[in-house]
Protein backbone atom coordinates (compact mmCIF):
# COMPACT_ATOMS: atom_id res chain seq x y z
CA UNK A 1 0.00 0.00 0.00
CA UNK A 2 3.09 2.29 0.73
CA UNK A 3 4.86 2.21 -2.42
CA UNK A 4 1.44 2.42 -4.33
CA UNK A 5 0.97 5.69 -2.48
CA UNK A 6 4.23 6.71 -3.35
CA UNK A 7 4.24 5.59 -6.96
CA UNK A 8 1.07 7.84 -7.29
CA UNK A 9 2.48 10.73 -5.82
CA UNK A 10 5.72 10.22 -8.35
CA UNK A 11 3.60 10.15 -11.24
CA UNK A 12 1.09 12.62 -10.52
CA UNK A 13 4.07 15.36 -9.82
CA UNK A 14 5.62 14.02 -13.09
CA UNK A 15 2.34 15.68 -14.97
CA UNK A 16 2.95 19.05 -12.93
CA UNK A 17 5.91 19.30 -14.82
CA UNK A 18 5.04 18.43 -18.03
CA UNK A 19 1.94 20.84 -17.69
CA UNK A 20 4.30 24.17 -15.96
CA UNK A 21 7.85 22.82 -17.45
CA UNK A 22 8.91 23.16 -14.08
CA UNK A 23 12.23 24.78 -14.45
CA UNK A 24 13.68 28.11 -15.90
CA UNK A 25 14.67 27.54 -19.38
CA UNK A 26 17.27 30.07 -19.84
CA UNK A 27 19.57 29.25 -22.80
CA UNK A 28 21.90 32.49 -22.17
CA UNK A 29 23.04 34.14 -18.50
CA UNK A 30 25.28 37.07 -19.38
CA UNK A 31 27.07 36.53 -15.45
CA UNK A 32 27.44 32.67 -15.69
CA UNK A 33 28.93 33.36 -19.32
CA UNK A 34 31.38 36.12 -17.91
CA UNK A 35 32.38 34.57 -14.69
CA UNK A 36 32.26 31.45 -13.14
CA UNK A 37 28.91 31.14 -11.31
CA UNK A 38 30.12 31.04 -7.64
CA UNK A 39 32.89 33.50 -8.26
CA UNK A 40 32.09 35.52 -4.60
CA UNK A 41 34.42 38.69 -5.24
CA UNK A 42 34.33 39.18 -9.15
CA UNK A 43 30.73 38.55 -9.90
CA UNK A 44 28.87 38.40 -6.75
CA UNK A 45 29.99 40.91 -4.45
CA UNK A 46 30.71 42.76 -7.47
CA UNK A 47 27.56 43.54 -8.69
CA UNK A 48 25.55 43.44 -5.05
CA UNK A 49 27.59 46.24 -4.50
CA UNK A 50 26.99 48.09 -7.22
CA UNK A 51 22.95 47.34 -6.82
CA UNK A 52 23.30 48.73 -3.87
CA UNK A 53 25.18 51.96 -4.59
CA UNK A 54 22.95 52.61 -7.08
CA UNK A 55 20.61 55.84 -7.71
CA UNK A 56 18.86 56.96 -11.33
CA UNK A 57 20.90 60.91 -10.20
CA UNK A 58 23.30 61.81 -7.88
CA UNK A 59 20.31 63.63 -6.37
CA UNK A 60 18.11 61.21 -5.47
CA UNK A 61 18.64 58.98 -2.57
CA UNK A 62 19.87 55.30 -2.53
CA UNK A 63 16.69 53.13 -2.71
CA UNK A 64 18.03 49.67 -3.02
CA UNK A 65 20.10 50.49 -0.04
CA UNK A 66 17.90 51.64 1.85
CA UNK A 67 15.23 48.65 1.22
CA UNK A 68 18.31 45.72 1.60
CA UNK A 69 18.59 47.42 5.17
CA UNK A 70 15.31 47.19 6.16
CA UNK A 71 14.75 43.79 4.24
CA UNK A 72 16.62 41.29 4.71
CA UNK A 73 19.57 42.84 6.57
CA UNK A 74 16.38 44.13 9.37
CA UNK A 75 18.77 47.38 10.70
CA UNK A 76 16.79 50.47 11.66
CA UNK A 77 18.02 53.76 11.63
CA UNK A 78 20.87 53.95 9.43
CA UNK A 79 21.82 57.62 8.16
CA UNK A 80 21.99 57.01 4.71
CA UNK A 81 22.67 60.85 3.86
CA UNK A 82 26.52 60.37 3.68
CA UNK A 83 26.58 56.42 3.20
CA UNK A 84 28.60 54.86 0.89
CA UNK A 85 29.30 51.12 -0.50
CA UNK A 86 32.58 50.19 -0.59
CA UNK A 87 33.98 46.77 -2.02
CA UNK A 88 36.94 44.94 -0.75
CA UNK A 89 37.65 47.87 1.38
CA UNK A 90 40.29 46.44 4.02
CA UNK A 91 39.52 42.97 2.81
CA UNK A 92 35.92 43.49 3.56
CA UNK A 93 33.96 41.65 0.85
CA UNK A 94 31.24 44.94 0.91
CA UNK A 95 31.47 47.97 3.23
CA UNK A 96 28.33 50.43 3.72
CA UNK A 97 29.69 52.89 5.92
CA UNK A 98 28.92 56.49 6.96
CA UNK A 99 31.99 58.81 7.93
CA UNK A 100 29.95 61.24 9.23
CA UNK A 101 27.68 59.67 11.66
CA UNK A 102 29.98 56.72 12.41
CA UNK A 103 27.96 53.63 11.44
CA UNK A 104 29.06 51.06 9.24
CA UNK A 105 27.78 47.51 8.22
CA UNK A 106 29.53 44.69 6.83
CA UNK A 107 28.28 42.28 4.69
CA UNK A 108 30.74 38.63 4.58
CA UNK A 109 29.83 37.57 1.57
CA UNK A 110 30.36 33.40 1.24
CA UNK A 111 29.50 31.11 -2.05
CA UNK A 112 31.52 27.83 -0.65
CA UNK A 113 34.58 29.36 1.10
CA UNK A 114 35.21 28.59 5.10
CA UNK A 115 35.87 31.28 7.46
CA UNK A 116 38.88 32.40 8.39
CA UNK A 117 39.51 32.84 11.97
CA UNK A 118 38.48 35.84 13.53
CA UNK A 119 37.65 37.02 10.17
CA UNK A 120 34.43 38.91 11.31
CA UNK A 121 35.89 39.98 14.68
CA UNK A 122 38.60 41.38 13.13
CA UNK A 123 37.24 43.41 11.04
CA UNK A 124 34.65 45.02 13.73
CA UNK A 125 37.79 45.79 15.41
CA UNK A 126 39.50 47.34 12.86
CA UNK A 127 36.45 49.94 12.01
CA UNK A 128 36.00 50.53 16.01
CA UNK A 129 39.77 51.19 15.85
CA UNK A 130 38.76 53.76 13.11
CA UNK A 131 36.49 55.48 15.61
CA UNK A 132 32.91 53.68 14.11
CA UNK A 133 30.50 52.48 16.39
CA UNK A 134 30.25 48.58 16.65
CA UNK A 135 29.33 47.67 12.91
CA UNK A 136 26.09 45.60 11.71
CA UNK A 137 27.60 41.84 10.67
CA UNK A 138 25.95 40.45 7.88
CA UNK A 139 26.69 36.92 6.80
CA UNK A 140 25.72 36.43 3.56
CA UNK A 141 25.87 32.31 2.18
CA UNK A 142 24.01 30.18 -0.42
CA UNK A 143 21.96 28.24 1.80
CA UNK A 144 21.79 30.94 4.83
CA UNK A 145 24.50 28.91 7.44
CA UNK A 146 25.44 30.94 10.64
CA UNK A 147 29.42 31.92 10.63
CA UNK A 148 31.86 30.09 12.73
CA UNK A 149 32.39 31.03 16.47
CA UNK A 150 36.15 30.86 15.57
CA UNK A 151 35.25 33.98 13.02
CA UNK A 152 32.94 35.63 14.83
CA UNK A 153 34.23 35.39 18.58
CA UNK A 154 31.02 35.62 20.33
CA UNK A 155 30.24 38.57 18.68
CA UNK A 156 26.69 39.05 16.77
CA UNK A 157 26.43 38.22 13.34
CA UNK A 158 22.96 38.17 11.31
CA UNK A 159 22.83 34.99 9.41
CA UNK A 160 21.36 35.80 5.50
CA UNK A 161 20.66 33.63 2.89
CA UNK A 162 20.77 34.11 -1.01
CA UNK A 163 17.22 32.82 -1.02
CA UNK A 164 16.14 35.79 1.53
CA UNK A 165 18.07 38.69 -1.10
CA UNK A 166 15.70 37.31 -3.97
CA UNK A 167 12.64 39.29 -2.68
CA UNK A 168 15.16 42.19 -2.30
CA UNK A 169 16.24 41.71 -6.17
CA UNK A 170 12.99 41.68 -7.58
CA UNK A 171 12.17 45.23 -5.87
CA UNK A 172 15.41 46.37 -7.55
CA UNK A 173 14.33 45.00 -10.93
CA UNK A 174 10.82 46.94 -10.63
CA UNK A 175 12.52 50.25 -9.50
CA UNK A 176 14.32 50.15 -12.35
CA UNK A 177 11.58 49.84 -14.84
CA UNK A 178 12.59 53.33 -16.70
CA UNK A 179 16.17 51.63 -16.95
CA UNK A 180 16.02 48.72 -19.40
CA UNK A 181 19.85 47.86 -19.12
CA UNK A 182 19.80 47.26 -15.44
CA UNK A 183 16.47 45.97 -14.93
CA UNK A 184 17.07 42.87 -17.53
CA UNK A 185 20.60 42.76 -15.34
CA UNK A 186 19.10 42.38 -12.45
CA UNK A 187 16.30 39.70 -13.89
CA UNK A 188 19.72 37.66 -15.37
CA UNK A 189 20.93 37.74 -11.91
CA UNK A 190 17.63 36.59 -10.16
CA UNK A 191 17.85 33.75 -12.61
CA UNK A 192 21.40 32.79 -11.81
CA UNK A 193 20.72 33.31 -8.13
CA UNK A 194 17.83 30.70 -7.99
CA UNK A 195 19.68 28.16 -10.41
CA UNK A 196 22.40 28.21 -7.47
CA UNK A 197 20.27 28.24 -4.99
CA UNK A 198 17.65 25.29 -6.03
CA UNK A 199 14.87 27.63 -6.41
CA UNK A 200 15.02 28.02 -10.45
CA UNK A 201 11.31 26.47 -10.49
CA UNK A 202 8.33 28.10 -11.75
CA UNK A 203 6.34 29.71 -8.86
CA UNK A 204 2.92 27.88 -10.19
CA UNK A 205 4.29 24.41 -10.55
CA UNK A 206 5.62 25.00 -6.81
CA UNK A 207 2.60 26.26 -5.46
CA UNK A 208 0.31 23.12 -7.50
CA UNK A 209 3.47 20.71 -6.04
CA UNK A 210 3.44 22.18 -2.23
CA UNK A 211 -0.57 21.22 -2.84
CA UNK A 212 0.27 17.80 -3.73
CA UNK A 213 2.05 17.06 -0.90
CA UNK A 214 0.00 18.53 1.53
CA UNK A 215 -2.82 15.97 -0.07
CA UNK A 216 -3.64 12.83 2.65
CA UNK A 217 -0.47 10.99 3.60
CA UNK A 218 1.40 12.30 0.62
CA UNK A 219 3.93 14.01 3.09
CA UNK A 220 4.40 10.78 4.59
CA UNK A 221 5.58 9.84 0.51
CA UNK A 222 7.30 12.48 0.44
CA UNK A 223 9.53 11.90 3.25
CA UNK A 224 10.73 8.67 2.52
CA UNK A 225 11.19 9.82 -1.12
CA UNK A 226 13.81 12.49 0.54
CA UNK A 227 15.95 9.91 1.71
CA UNK A 228 15.59 8.03 -1.36
CA UNK A 229 16.91 10.71 -3.45
CA UNK A 230 20.09 11.06 -1.16
CA UNK A 231 20.88 7.20 -2.11
CA UNK A 232 20.11 8.18 -5.60
CA UNK A 233 22.21 11.01 -5.67
CA UNK A 234 24.72 9.67 -3.73
CA UNK A 235 25.23 6.18 -5.63
CA UNK A 236 25.33 8.56 -9.03
CA UNK A 237 28.17 10.27 -7.33
CA UNK A 238 29.83 7.47 -6.27
CA UNK A 239 29.43 5.57 -9.90
CA UNK A 240 31.22 8.95 -11.47
CA UNK A 241 34.45 9.42 -8.98
CA UNK A 242 34.56 5.19 -9.77
CA UNK A 243 34.90 6.31 -13.53
CA UNK A 244 37.36 8.70 -12.98
CA UNK A 245 40.13 6.66 -11.25
CA UNK A 246 38.92 3.83 -13.87
CA UNK A 247 40.18 6.85 -16.70
CA UNK A 248 42.93 7.47 -14.49
CA UNK A 249 44.00 3.99 -14.35
CA UNK A 250 43.72 3.44 -18.28
CA UNK A 251 46.08 7.04 -19.03
CA UNK A 252 48.61 6.65 -16.44
CA UNK A 253 51.31 4.20 -16.78
CA UNK A 254 52.61 2.83 -13.39
CA UNK A 255 49.49 4.01 -11.45
CA UNK A 256 49.59 2.43 -8.38
CA UNK A 257 47.49 -0.36 -8.19
CA UNK A 258 45.63 0.65 -4.46
CA UNK A 259 44.71 4.22 -3.68
CA UNK A 260 46.37 5.72 -0.15
CA UNK A 261 44.06 4.78 3.00
CA UNK A 262 42.44 8.44 3.37
CA UNK A 263 41.08 8.22 0.13
CA UNK A 264 37.22 7.42 -0.34
CA UNK A 265 34.64 7.45 -3.13
CA UNK A 266 32.26 5.09 -1.67
CA UNK A 267 28.36 5.18 -1.25
CA UNK A 268 29.16 6.09 2.33
CA UNK A 269 30.93 9.02 2.08
CA UNK A 270 29.15 10.14 -0.96
CA UNK A 271 25.85 10.13 1.74
CA UNK A 272 27.71 11.79 4.68
CA UNK A 273 28.61 14.87 2.29
CA UNK A 274 25.05 15.07 0.98
CA UNK A 275 23.88 14.96 4.41
CA UNK A 276 26.57 16.65 6.54
CA UNK A 277 27.13 20.62 6.19
CA UNK A 278 31.00 20.07 6.40
CA UNK A 279 33.78 18.37 7.22
CA UNK A 280 33.78 15.70 4.82
CA UNK A 281 35.29 15.65 1.44
CA UNK A 282 35.02 12.84 -1.38
CA UNK A 283 38.41 12.25 -3.35
CA UNK A 284 41.31 9.37 -3.93
CA UNK A 285 45.04 10.02 -3.82
CA UNK A 286 47.46 8.10 -4.98
CA UNK A 287 51.21 7.40 -4.31
CA UNK A 288 53.62 9.34 -6.21
CA UNK A 289 55.85 6.64 -5.52
CA UNK A 290 56.21 4.01 -2.84
CA UNK A 291 56.89 4.58 0.08
CA UNK A 292 57.15 8.78 -0.47
CA UNK A 293 54.61 10.61 1.58
CA UNK A 294 53.46 12.47 -1.56
CA UNK A 295 50.31 11.88 -3.34
CA UNK A 296 48.67 12.76 -6.77
CA UNK A 297 44.93 12.96 -6.79
CA UNK A 298 41.26 14.42 -7.06
CA UNK A 299 39.14 15.57 -4.14
CA UNK A 300 35.76 17.90 -4.13
CA UNK A 301 36.82 21.06 -2.63
CA UNK A 302 33.50 23.17 -2.38
CA UNK A 303 32.17 22.76 -5.20
CA UNK A 304 34.96 22.64 -6.91
CA UNK A 305 36.49 19.67 -8.01
CA UNK A 306 40.26 20.03 -7.47
CA UNK A 307 43.20 18.16 -9.27
CA UNK A 308 46.61 18.17 -7.45
CA UNK A 309 49.45 16.88 -5.26
CA UNK A 310 48.27 16.15 -1.79
CA UNK A 311 50.65 16.14 0.98
CA UNK A 312 49.14 17.01 4.32
CA UNK A 313 51.71 19.67 6.06
CA UNK A 314 50.80 18.25 9.62
CA UNK A 315 51.89 14.63 8.77
CA UNK A 316 54.61 15.47 6.38
CA UNK A 317 55.96 18.74 7.25
CA UNK A 318 59.30 18.62 5.53
CA UNK A 319 57.55 16.52 2.48
CA UNK A 320 55.32 19.28 2.19
CA UNK A 321 57.45 22.30 2.59
CA UNK A 322 59.85 20.59 0.15
CA UNK A 323 57.16 20.48 -2.83
CA UNK A 324 56.69 24.12 -2.09
CA UNK A 325 59.96 25.42 -2.82
CA UNK A 326 59.68 23.42 -6.16
CA UNK A 327 56.73 24.89 -7.52
CA UNK A 328 57.43 27.81 -6.01
CA UNK A 329 57.74 29.92 -9.21
CA UNK A 330 54.55 27.83 -11.14
CA UNK A 331 51.91 27.02 -8.48
CA UNK A 332 48.81 28.30 -7.97
CA UNK A 333 48.24 29.58 -4.04
CA UNK A 334 48.68 25.92 -1.73
CA UNK A 335 47.09 24.74 1.12
CA UNK A 336 48.09 23.01 4.00
CA UNK A 337 47.14 19.83 2.13
CA UNK A 338 47.75 20.40 -1.01
CA UNK A 339 51.12 22.18 -1.79
CA UNK A 340 50.41 22.23 -5.59
CA UNK A 341 46.41 22.23 -6.76
CA UNK A 342 44.28 23.22 -10.29
CA UNK A 343 41.03 23.32 -10.46
CA UNK A 344 39.63 21.18 -12.54
CA UNK A 345 35.80 21.90 -13.17
CA UNK A 346 33.47 24.29 -11.17
CA UNK A 347 30.10 23.83 -13.11
CA UNK A 348 28.89 20.62 -11.18
CA UNK A 349 28.47 21.39 -7.47
CA UNK A 350 28.26 17.92 -5.75
CA UNK A 351 26.39 18.81 -2.81
CA UNK A 352 23.55 20.99 -4.74
CA UNK A 353 22.56 18.97 -7.93
CA UNK A 354 20.35 21.42 -10.27
CA UNK A 355 17.59 19.15 -12.41
CA UNK A 356 20.92 19.32 -15.48
CA UNK A 357 23.12 17.66 -12.96
CA UNK A 358 21.16 14.78 -12.35
CA UNK A 359 20.02 14.58 -16.05
CA UNK A 360 23.64 14.77 -16.78
CA UNK A 361 24.70 11.96 -14.19
CA UNK A 362 22.20 9.97 -15.32
CA UNK A 363 23.45 9.42 -18.65
CA UNK A 364 26.25 7.05 -19.45
CA UNK A 365 27.49 8.78 -22.16
CA UNK A 366 27.61 12.41 -20.56
CA UNK A 367 29.26 10.82 -17.23
CA UNK A 368 31.73 9.09 -18.82
CA UNK A 369 33.11 12.45 -21.02
CA UNK A 370 32.61 13.93 -17.39
CA UNK A 371 34.79 11.49 -15.81
CA UNK A 372 37.40 11.43 -19.20
CA UNK A 373 38.03 15.09 -18.31
CA UNK A 374 38.79 14.80 -15.19
CA UNK A 375 40.93 12.63 -15.39
CA UNK A 376 42.62 14.15 -18.50
CA UNK A 377 43.29 17.14 -15.78
CA UNK A 378 45.83 14.67 -13.58
CA UNK A 379 47.23 12.57 -15.84
CA UNK A 380 48.92 15.65 -17.79
CA UNK A 381 50.61 16.89 -14.62
CA UNK A 382 51.84 12.87 -13.19
CA UNK A 383 54.59 12.47 -15.11
CA UNK A 384 55.36 16.44 -14.83
CA UNK A 385 54.86 16.12 -11.27
CA UNK A 386 56.74 12.59 -10.36
CA UNK A 387 59.63 13.39 -12.51
CA UNK A 388 60.40 16.74 -10.83
CA UNK A 389 59.37 15.42 -7.35
CA UNK A 390 62.41 12.27 -7.80
CA UNK A 391 65.09 14.57 -9.07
Amino acid sequence: MQIDGTRRLIERAGLLSERYGGRDQETFNIFSALRTATDEVNLHSRFLAALLQHRKSFSEPMRNLCDFLRDPADIDNFNLDGAEVLREHRNIDILVRNEGSKEAVVIENKIWAGDQDRQLARYAEQLMAEGYREPALLYLTLDGRSPDESSTVSRDAKAVSYVDIIPWLERCQQRAYDEPGLRESVAQYVRLVRKLTGTDTGGIYMTELKSLILEGDNILHTHDLGDAMVEAKASLLSQLWEEIAGELRARIDGLPCNRTTDSDISLEIFRSFLTRSRGVYPGFHYEVKDGVAIGAGVEIGWPYIYSGIYCPRNIHETEHDRLVRIFADDRPDGTAHWPWWDRSRSDLNHRRLTRDDLVRLKDDSARRSYAREIAGNLSSIWDKVRDRVMR
